[in-house]
């Protein structure tokens, strides 16, 4: 009998009633809870769940089974057979002995000790609670603190050992000891010494600093996935290791807000924080009180940090005045009178700190800490900063910056064009020759990076869709024999569109999910035509080509009939709105990775012609970015390749309604020498690209990489799609 046969026995019901459909929306939502719980550490049984429903009890334990069954097989390295000897302990303690607790530091609410681990022999930070401020509150605080820091785990957070009581009652916690010093000096040491330091090197200290600061607007990013606020953020709240380590500590005021991500649920209590705070670095909101925490109050502080580190200055606070009062409307005009007395700041990073600091009031400001990492790292890396119109003087400098070796040539042919006057025709040819080479060398340079974006976002898809493959509810409702049913079809939707919702940042047309006979069981968006089957198409059975289509129920079509890797399709059309498109897509096991493993059917995500976003956001500056699939297709109705999958006026001729079912392709010779180049990076240019979408940009300079998608087992393996960065004219 096969596992879908076994399968048939499911309590799920196709003949759904008003009554069963209460009762299953009621058992969806004690599976709920039994999953929370068991992910807080507590794994509750039937009975306690169904006091208020006791008539779902009996079915509730059947599912409960289940989806322990399929969690087993499921974890990571768990697909083989669990070992003979196992060890039956419910429950064991660990013990810390510490002893030598020396003074080194004192905290607002702490006192900090330095002590040996005497089983372990290490030195350890243990931080007690301060006895003059032991109260109710405080303990709170204090035990808070402790929570936070030891559920999260970042290299950005000080890890916790262990938490315990004084033989008075006094609570401490013990965690990693690192020697350094606050961002807060490293800030002071950075303006005291600018005096004695050439421009070259302060900006290499600055950007050090801001490397710095980069990796805590990141630790503070996935604190608020994890559904933690700090709201204490300040630079006496950041410790650098003598060894490049940064660290974010004294979680004290830290509070739980909803997870994006639904890391860590409930591991902090929402509490009432309204007046407490550092002023000058806190949001104004969380001083005057009366609003409810959000992310955009760590934003701020943010700001505030690097508004102190780019002019030794609290937001809208004048020289030497850092210890006075403050209020936070005065930020934005405190930057600007900053700027003015300090002409050596950036103005890219002048908008950074404004953006940070605009309460949200002004036509651009970061809603994540992410969004404000990045826009840290784009300057570093001289890249254009989300938010900031550049003038011209600032992108001559910020090329200048990226491109320093460029830039020194640069001064060198100045020299040389001065001889080429003096000397006549053959040096002037000489320079002419020099610049088209470093022309040529910045193209091909430019392409191997696009080639390279490619096929890192290919890989990043790939995952994203294996995640969701290994969900365990998800394959649970998939490995039924009873599809049809609406209960089942909903249990798929619902996590299909919760991993939508995860992997948001890949922009798709859509998500689709096909049993193993290639019935699409699931879509977000929904289709128009659900329940069609899909056994034919090229992401299903990875042929290369979409077969014949075929009724359910009969023989898979391809030879293999379906894919077992990672696996991206041909340019198809779609049945639901005409478009052309291309699909990633991963195959769903039940025991992957052992010799019993059993094909369920495949998850994928389409992404349209001309669609290819990441692409528009990787473009250089005066270039064009294409995308081309080399593989054959049948869209012209007889055999053909190079079909243009991106172009940055593809989407509009796309869209055009007179021409919507126009098709752009590549030359013929151009696909066959693309088709030859090794795949070691190799590149090569042309001075004469015809660019068969822009008529304009004809004739002029490009350059050609096959895009190789990485292999932990081997150098890579051919995509069958190539990338050409042509230069604007």
């Amino acid at each position: 009998m096969s596992h879908h046969q076994e399968k048939g026995e499911s309590s799920f019901r196709s003949d759904e009633t008003g009554e069963s459909k209460d009762a299953e929306a009621a058992l969806e939502a004690l599976v709920d809870r039994w999953e929370t719980q068991r992910r807080g550490g507590r794994t509750p049984t039937a009975d306690e769940l169904c006091t208020e429903r006791p008539e779902l009890k009996e079915e509730l334990a059947r599912r409960i089974s289940r989806l322990e069954k399929v969690n087993r097989l499921l974890e990571a390295g768990g697909f083989e057979d669990a070992p003979e000897e196992t060890l039956s302990y419910r429950e064991v303690s660990l013990n810390q002995e510490l002893d030598v607790l020396n003074y080194f530091d004192l905290g607002g609410m702490g006192v900090l000790c330095l002590a040996r681990d005497r089983e372990l022999k290490r030195e350890v930070a243990v931080k007690f609670l301060k006895p003059s401020g032991d109260n109710p509150v405080n303990r709170e605080r204090f035990l808070s603190e402790a929570r936070v820091a030891a559920r999260m785990t970042h290299p950005g957070i000080l890890p916790v050992y262990g938490f315990g009581r004084s033989a008075d009652g006094l609570p401490f916690y013990a965690m990693r000891h690192v020697t350094g010093s606050t961002f807060e000096q490293a800030i002071e040491d950075y303006h005291f010494g600018r005096r004695n330091r050439n421009c070259r090197e302060q900006e290499r200290v600055l950007r050090g600093l801001l490397g710095h600061y980069a990796f805590v607007a990141q630790t503070v990013a996935y604190a608020h996935e994890c559904g933690a606020l700090h709201c204490d953020l300040k630079p006496q709240n950041i410790l650098l290791g003598a060894y490049g380590e940064t660290y974010v500590i004294d979680w004290g005021l830290a509070v739980g807000v909803r997870p994006t991500r639904g890391k860590l649920e409930d591991f902090t209590e929402h509490r009432k924080i309204s007046g407490m705070g550092t002023e000058g670095y806190s949001h104004p909101q969380q001083l005057t009180g009366g609003v409810e925490p959000n992310p955009t109050w760590d934003i701020y502080s943010l700001g505030a940090i690097l508004h102190k580190l780019l002019t030794d200055r609290m937001p809208g606070l004048p020289a030497a005045t850092d210890n006075s009062s403050v209020s936070g409307g005065r930020s934005r005009s405190g930057l600007s009178k900053s700027r003015a007395r300090e002409p050596s700041i950036p103005a890219a990073l002048k908008s950074i700190c404004r953006h940070a600091l605009s309460e949200g009031k002004a036509s651009f400001n970061y809603r994540r800490a992410k969004d404000l990492a990045d826009d840290v790292q784009r300057y570093l890396a001289g890249d254009m900063v989300t938010g900031h119109a550049e003038t011209v003087t600032e992108k001559v400098l910020r090329w200048q910056r990226s491109y320093q070796g460029a830039t020194r040539m640069a001064g060198g042919l100045l020299i040389m064009l001065f001889s080429v006057l003096i000397v006549g025709l053959f040096s002037l040819w000489h320079f002419t020759g020099a610049t088209e080479q470093k022309t040529r060398d910045s193209l091909e340079t430019a392409v191997r990076f696009a080639a390279q974006t490619v096929a890192l976002e290919m890989s990043n898809r790939w995952q994203a869709l294996n995640l969701a493959a290994r969900d365990s509810r998800l394959v649970e409702a998939l490995a039924t024999s009873v599809h049809e049913s609406v209960a089942v079809r909903n249990v798929l939707s619902n996590r299909l569109e919760n991993h939508v919702n995860t992997f948001g940042e890949f922009r798709s047309a859509s998500w689709f999910l096909c049993d193993h006979e290639g019935d699409q069981v699931a879509r977000y968006p929904p289709s128009r035509a659900p329940g069609l089957n899909y056994a034919h198409r090229d992401y299903f059975h990875g042929n290369g080509k979409d077969l014949d289509r075929i009724e359910s129920g009969q023989p898979l079509p391809g030879n293999p009939p379906y894919i077992r890797e990672p696996y991206h399709s041909i340019v198809y059309r779609s049945t639901s709105d005409g478009t052309l498109k291309v699909a990633y897509s991963v195959p769903v096991f039940l025991n992957p990775g052992s010799d019993e493993r059993q094909f369920l059917g495949v998850i994928g995500m389409s992404v349209e012609l001309g669609e290819f976003s990441f692409l528009q956001e990787a473009s250089l500056e005066g270039h064009r970015l294409i995308l081309v699939d080399l593989r054959e297709d049948v869209l012209s109705g007889a055999a053909a390749r190079g079909l243009i999958l991106h172009h940055p006026d593809l989407r509009e001729l796309i869209w055009d309604s007179k021409r919507k079912q126009q098709l752009y392709r590549v030359a013929d010779g151009m696909v066959a020498r693309l088709r030859m180049l090794p795949m070691d990076g190799a590149s090569f240019h042309l001075k004469d690209f015809a660019d068969p979408i822009s008529p304009a940009e004809r004739g002029s300079l490009a350059a050609f990489a096959k895009v190789v998608v990485g292999d932990r087992l081997g150098p890579g393996r051919d995509s069958g799609w190539a990338v050409i960065v042509q230069e604007k004219r």
